[in-house]
């Protein structure tokens, strides 16, 4: 039957076959001989080749060799076949790919050409001994332990973006309250080093009682060979600070330092809740201003309001007329003018012009004079006369 010329398909699987020759078959197109423990000798050379589209010669364990038309060829169409098995066009070859271990003992039967072998014939492009994916001649990580996720190199491997870490910095000054919360998206048994000093965790850690200043954090997983740093600065805690401005009953406040929201009181009285910086009240001479944080350890910011600040009279000395500047918020203000003996020689409402009223001493002997400005918190001012 094997000699005939027309045979197009052939099946000889779960026999106990030695050894097939079906070189006269040159019509074959389907070929299954699998299964056959015996069979160690399979000729295929029938000059036609690339006509059988179905091939099957797997689960034949001592087959190591099958002639045939053209080995590149069978090889890349003919993939049903065992890992020791190979193509060749001369199968009478007791080492097909030369590397000085005979077929019967080779596992690996591909070696590429001038590669150094082992006792089975294998070379380290055909090995992979922690099973990682990665061939020995290319595993910069030889003893990867199993299951982990390795890079090109078979080396232990983690993204990017594996760990997360959260630093809250001193409270308030001198507490040495920092802290560091490190988080991993994947579970191993990791050991962070911070200054020296180390903690192994899982999955999250968290580190307390950190003093201000700058540390390094090194995470390393047990049993491979990774490493990834980090560079975290607890900052100092500190106390509340800020600059205001006054203008027109009105007092605007911009926090530099602290902790929001920001309580603001005016003479004990508390008048606005925020978290914003910058935050405006409704003030008068006189009154005293509180900031206080959401932290009472960071203190207060005070601020006495003086809205009279640059009332003076000018020129002084004079030999008559003289002005006295005021507040721009005044329209009209009134002025009483004594002499030195507390003797009053007049009191007039007076326009406010530019900040300016104007006042004259032309009618009194030289001496000095007191000139009494009525504002909510009477100011006095002395005049000398010329």
């Amino acid at each position: 039957m094997y000699n005939s010329i027309n045979l197009i398909q052939l099946d000889c699987s779960e026999n106990q076959i030695n050894s097939l020759d079906i070189t006269s078959n040159s019509a074959l197109t389907v070929f299954s001989c699998h299964s056959n423990t015996p069979l160690n000798s399979l000729n295929i050379k029938n000059g036609n080749n690339t006509a059988i589209t179905t091939f099957y010669a797997n689960y034949n364990p001592n087959l190591s060799c099958i002639a045939v038309d053209n080995p590149s060829w069978s090889s890349a169409n003919w993939t049903e076949v065992d890992s020791q098995t190979s193509f060749s066009d001369n199968c009478t070859n007791n080492d097909i790919d030369g590397d000085s271990i005979l077929n019967e003992n080779d596992i690996c039967p591909n070696t590429p050409a001038g590669e150094t072998v082992d006792a089975n014939g294998c070379s380290s492009s055909q090995l992979d001994d922690d099973n990682d994916g990665v061939m020995n001649n290319l595993d910069l990580c030889p003893s990867t332990p199993t299951g982990v996720t390795v890079d090109a190199n078979g080396c232990f491997y983690l993204p990017e973006n594996n760990f997360n870490l959260l630093v809250t910095s001193e409270t308030c000054p001198n507490k040495n309250n920092g802290q560091l919360v490190i988080s991993a998206n994947e579970t191993h048994d990791y050991v962070a080093s911070i200054n020296a000093t180390t903690y192994t965790f899982t999955t999250t850690k968290t580190i307390t009682d950190l003093q201000p200043g700058n540390y390094t954090v090194c995470i390393t997983v047990t049993g491979v060979t990774f490493e990834q740093c980090y560079n975290i600065t607890i900052e100092e805690g500190t106390t509340v600070s800020g600059k205001s401005s006054v203008k027109q009953n009105k007092a605007t406040i911009e926090m530099d330092r602290g902790t929001p929201p920001f309580k603001v009181f005016v003479n004990k009285n508390e008048v606005l809740n925020t978290n914003n910086l910058i935050f405006s009240v409704d003030v008068k001479h006189g009154d005293l201003l509180e900031v206080k944080t959401a932290k009472e350890c960071e203190g207060i910011y005070l601020k006495a309001i003086n809205l009279i600040d640059g009332i003076v009279a000018y020129p002084n000395p004079t030999n008559g007329k003289f002005g006295i500047s005021l507040p721009n918020t005044l329209k009209e203000i009134t002025i009483e003018l004594y002499t030195i003996g507390s003797q009053l020689i007049s009191k007039k409402t007076y326009p406010v012009y530019n900040g300016k009223v104007q006042l004259s001493l032309e009618n009194q002997p030289s001496g000095v004079y007191v000139a009494k400005i009525n504002m909510e918190t009477p100011i006095h001012v002395n005049i000398i006369k010329q």
